[in-house]
């Protein structure tokens, strides 16, 4: 964690529990089929009515369980594939945020926003998932796109409660030394 101070942070407790409640609501969803995924035809019958999350702040990566999606905070990013640096950045099960943010006061954006990429959302034109935004906001174009990443199609407008989505069949401490080598370390 790199000796952060979270207490003003959505973190801030050394365990717990975060409604974010701008994750819930009516997705925009694309049923599979009716053109090219995410293309297809519109309905309104995904819609996310909790979304919690359960955390837990470690200091060592060996404090890490198996299946655990992991939020780093570094000092530093390396610049993103477009050259430009970053506040934030996400790969599958591992997502990081700089600890500038938390000065800033954008930490719980920014953590927002990864978290988001992590469900599958990919950056919008405008609310939460825009690059570099300024709102909490969640679009129901992004809520649909989390609901299609996270929970299985099964045709006839079901879903099953959730994929598999481990991240290359790697333990979370596993992942997250990866993503260490290859985001935050030689910047």
């Amino acid at each position: 964690m790199n000796g952060s101070d979270l207490s003003s942070t959505m973190f801030s407790r050394r365990k717990g529990n975060i409604n974010l409640k701008n994750y819930k609501g009516w997705g925009q969803s694309m049923i599979p089929g009716a053109g090219k995924v995410f293309n297809g035809v519109n309905s309104s019958l995904d819609k996310i009515e909790n979304f919690e999350v359960d955390y837990v702040v470690v200091n060592n990566l060996d404090e890490i369980r198996k299946n655990d999606n992991v939020l780093l905070i570094v000092d530093q990013l390396n610049k993103t594939n477009r050259g430009e640096e970053a506040a934030g950045y996400n790969e599958g099960s591992v997502s990081a945020v700089t600890s500038s943010t938390i000065k800033r006061g954008t930490f719980n954006q920014t953590s927002q926003h990864e978290i988001g990429h992590g469900l599958g959302a990919d950056h919008s034109a405008s609310g939460l998932m825009k690059r570099g935004g300024n709102n909490f906001n969640l679009s129901r174009r992004s809520i649909g796109k989390i609901m299609w990443e996270q929970a299985g199609y099964n045709g006839e407008g079901t879903y099953d409660n959730s994929k598999n989505n481990s991240q290359f069949n790697m333990t979370g401490k596993e992942a997250s030394q990866k993503f260490i080598r290859d985001h935050v370390e030689d910047f």
